[in-house]
Order: structure tokens, then sequence, then C-alpha cells
């Protein structure tokens, strides 16, 4: 035999055993989705895409108007982050406009938490860590 002939016989025997492997697993019931990414960083899909949703209002801006705090209690619906919100609010009704924005950017940035988790933090301990 030469040396292409046992190659193509060794490609066929890989593709083979490749092929024989994806199917036991498939029949063992093993899903991949044990094997995920989110899984193995101990998170889920939806929450990943939260982390990267941006926030309803602009945070450049002071958070002031009604519109923009409807905005706000409408971005999740859990109690935990209607019950935040109204928190905040009452908290930082008579602070500077600005203040309630810069704290809501500085606890996403760094603590690396989604809009409503931030919010949770500034309800609890001003986003103090």
């Amino acid at each position: 035999m030469d040396w292409l002939t046992l190659l193509a016989l060794a490609g066929a025997g890989a593709g083979s055993l490749t092929a024989a492997l994806i199917l036991l697993r498939r029949r063992s019931g093993r899903a991949s989705t044990r094997d995920d990414v989110f899984t193995l960083l101990g998170t889920k899909p939806a929450d990943a895409l939260a982390r990267v949703a941006p926030p309803p209002v602009d945070l450049g801006q002071p958070i002031t108007t009604e519109a923009q705090w409807q905005a706000i209690r409408a971005h999740a619906g859990d109690a935990a982050f209607r019950n935040a919100v109204d928190q905040v609010r009452g908290r930082y009704r008579f602070a500077p406009p600005m203040l309630l924005s810069n704290t809501l950017r500085t606890t996403m940035a760094r603590s690396g938490l989604s809009f409503r988790e931030a919010m949770i933090e500034v309800a609890k301990d001003d986003g103090l860590r």
C-alpha cells in the first residue's frame, strides 16, 4: 500500500470514530446544554443578555421626569426591582439631579452589574461595596 491509501484509511477511521462518539453521546441522554458556556460560568443566557442590555434611560442625563421613572419601573417586572425603584426614588427626590444617574452608572461599571442589579444595590446601600 502506498501512503495515500494509508492516509485515506486513517481519515475514514477517525471520521467513523467521531461519528460513533457523537451518536453514543446523544443516545446516553447527556445533552450538550450541560456543557454550554453559560452553565460553566454559572449564569443563564437571559442573565447574560440583561447584562449587556442598555439602561432604560440615558444615565448621562439627570433622572427627573415622570416619563423617565416610568421607563425605569417598566424595565423589570419583579417585586424586588419595583421596591428598589420606589425606595431610590424617595431617597433621591431632594438630592442634586445628576447624583442618581452618576451613582447608577458608577455602580454598574465598578461591579459589572446590569441596570436591574445596580438599582437593587443602590437601594440597599447606595451602591457601595
